[in-house]
């Protein structure tokens, strides 16, 4: 990796480090994340509103009827990041339905985009940016060809989160796609 990328990345990592500093977890290998992405960024007034929607869905969120160890973040005003400690208490199926539920009503309710799994997110010229990969075909091949680095939302424990979360492009789960070969 040269040495712009290795900064790039080096500086987001720091800024996620900060962000999670002081989440309230008891055991960072127990706690489950998930990462939503918006297509757009999200500004003001959205942004503060819902931050304030996440934070009172989090205080009602329970899965068993016992209320989870929870917390979230707006990450560079597009990646809403939950996460949720299940060292006491494991999320349930139902209570993922709920997060999901909650994310299409945020969609709706806002006019924004966050559960499109064809958005890819990556940095091009030391900015964040991303692409519909079903509807840009040469700028797929070309974050593949460069080895650009990509977020990996797949990810779903803090530890991955602080680690491997924006990763070069090879490494993510996107480079196996070849619908564009």
């Amino acid at each position: 990796m040269n040495e712009t990328i290795t900064n790039i990345q080096n500086q987001f990592i720091s800024n996620i480090h900060h962000e999670f500093e002081n989440i309230k977890t008891i055991n960072p290998h127990a706690t489950r994340l998930y990462i939503f992405s918006s297509t757009q960024k999200i500004i003001e007034p959205v942004l503060s509103q819902i931050i304030s929607d996440a934070l009172k869905f989090l205080a009602q969120w329970k899965a068993h009827g016992q209320p989870l160890q929870t917390d979230f973040k707006l990450l560079f005003s597009k990646f809403l990041v939950f996460s949720i400690d299940e060292s006491r208490v494991q999320l349930s199926g139902c209570s993922i339905d709920t997060l999901f539920k909650f994310m299409q009503q945020i969609e709706v309710h806002y006019k924004l985009t966050l559960l499109n799994r064809f958005l890819l997110d990556f940095i091009e010229q030391n900015t964040l940016q991303s692409i519909l990969i079903h509807e840009e075909p040469d700028t797929f091949k070309l974050l593949k060809h460069n080895n650009s680095l990509v977020f990996n939302h797949q990810i779903n424990t803090l530890t991955d989160f602080k680690h491997h979360w924006l990763i070069p492009f090879n490494q993510s789960p996107y480079y196996k796609l070849n619908f564009y070969e």
